[in-house]
């Protein structure tokens, strides 16, 4: 769970880092609280070193006592 959240931490850094179409915000906070717990979030931005990528982390909720999350990059 520590390198799911680092790595999580990393993204969002990176991705507000190297994006200059958008400041960061609430919204990759808000992403790492519900993460700590499993709540169902989805959190967009856009990739930290490929322009016209963009990234979701979607955090499913529990199942099993383990936490789900779907890492996605799409083409804006």
């Amino acid at each position: 769970m520590k390198q799911l959240i680092w790595v999580s931490l990393c993204a969002a850094w990176l991705s507000h880092a190297y994006a200059a179409d958008e400041a960061p915000g609430a919204a990759a906070l808000k992403y790492l609280d519900n993460l700590k717990i499993c709540a169902p979030y989805t959190y967009s931005y856009p990739h930290p070193f490929i322009k016209g990528l963009r990234g979701q982390n979607i955090i499913k909720g529990k199942m099993g006592g383990n936490c789900l999350v779907t890492f996605i990059m799409r083409e804006r």
